[in-house]
């Protein structure tokens, strides 16, 4: 192989290297935003669970307290007693934090946790 062959190859590598890299570069920022938008999902999911479980006991202001607390900033948090069953609802518009991809709308997440009232039945003994 000449001198001159391989002194062209190098400068091809560099080229391609060149046109790749920005190609990876958002497909990792985009990977970071999918893993972003799952950690929202499931902190929605886990604030609608304790949520549930504090307004089942009966503590509706420490429910929604909670459940801010533990949900994504901006989160809503609705809850909702029909009959024997307290229904939570957490949602949030997820933005991505990146500013290559600010440009793009937000998500809409949301999780609901449904929990039985505790203490609705008195039980005597017979």
């Amino acid at each position: 192989m000449s001198a001159r062959f391989a002194a062209r190859e190098r400068g091809m590598v560099t080229a391609e290297t060149a046109t790749v890299l920005p190609v990876l570069m958002a497909l990792v920022t985009a990977l970071v935003w999918l893993i972003s938008l799952g950690i929202a999902e499931v902190r929605c999911l886990d604030a609608a669970r304790e949520a549930a479980r504090l307004a089942a006991r009966g503590d509706d202001d420490q429910a929604r307290e909670v459940a801010r607390q533990a949900a994504p900033d901006g989160a809503s948090v609705v809850i909702v007693q029909s009959g024997d069953l307290v229904a939570v609802t957490v949602s949030v518009a997820a933005r991505p934090d990146v500013p290559l991809l600010g440009h793009l709308p937000a998500i809409s997440l949301s999780a609901r946790a449904v929990s039985a009232v505790e203490g609705t039945t008195d039980v005597s003994s017979s």
